[in-house]
């Protein structure tokens, strides 16, 4: 995650340690660490930001077995540091990573509240043990990634307060189709699509979220046309608060 700039402003990172204490670090580590200082957003801000998974000269991560690495780049409210909506993950699991190229990506808010804000690395791995911290990059001397900028909208600045899973867009579709869904409470999620015989023929999520609106792309690529179920199932973290949450809706895939 770099470049980051609002309304041509460079957002920097908050914590000086980045550079002070290059080495290995935990997940849990990577998070306290890479956030940006906090920045005021509203229907009126250009918000930009580059993100993506690069190793070590380009050579081929070795991930064996169920090992994976979940990398997103989060908004959280500056004060409260409650996650508002995850923007973009990268799912790395035993595939080439010069695959995911690191993209440009531009925000735009359709709320007209103004919110202070700070954008975060978050990492999700099972690989337990520590990973190398990259130092900082100034992608502006190299210049942007190539290739089209991908847009990222985000509806409501305001925290989630409900359980949520909306209608496919677009429906009918061919072959991808996007998957909003919010939680208001963190828990343990798993979103899969079945076939109508109840088949299931992919896991979009299967792991920890937090509070927060997410987006999900599910690609019908190798699928015949035909009528989709899609399912989310959240074991909620604090079911005193919020109990846990299960739903199912249908789409239509016709080529």
């Amino acid at each position: 995650m770099g470049n980051i700039l609002v309304n041509g402003k460079n957002i920097g990172i908050t914590n000086e340690r980045l550079e002070d204490q290059p080495g290995e670090k935990t997940a849990l580590e990577f998070n306290d660490y890479l956030v940006t200082e906090p920045f005021e957003i509203n229907d009126k801000t250009d918000l930009e930001f580059i993100f993506g998974i690069q190793t070590e000269n380009n050579t081929k991560p070795t991930l064996a077995g169920n090992k994976k690495i979940d990398v997103s780049v989060i908004m959280i409210d500056a004060e409260t540091g409650r996650q508002i909506q995850e923007l973009k993950s990268i799912k790395l699991k035993q595939v080439d990573s010069r695959e995911m190229l690191i993209k440009k990506y531009s925000v735009k808010v359709a709320d007209k509240q103004t919110r202070k804000v700070k954008l975060a690395l978050a990492i999700d791995e099972n690989l337990e043990a520590e990973m190398n911290l990259v130092t900082k990059v100034d992608y502006l001397a190299e210049g942007l990634p190539k290739g089209k900028t991908e847009e990222i909208t985000i509806e409501s600045l305001s925290v989630v307060k409900d359980y949520g899973l909306a209608q496919n867009y677009p429906n009918p579709f061919n072959p991808s189709t996007m998957i909003k869904y919010q939680l208001p409470v963190s828990g343990h999620v798993t979103l899969k699509v079945y076939d109508v015989l109840g088949k299931e023929v992919a896991t979009l999520i299967n792991r920890k979220q937090d509070v927060g609106y997410y987006e999900v792309e599910f690609d019908g690529s190798g699928l015949a046309s035909g009528m989709y179920i899609y399912k989310i199932d959240v074991q909620s973290a604090d079911p005193s608060n919020h109990k846990n949450f299960s739903k199912v809706k249908k789409m239509l895939m016709i080529k």
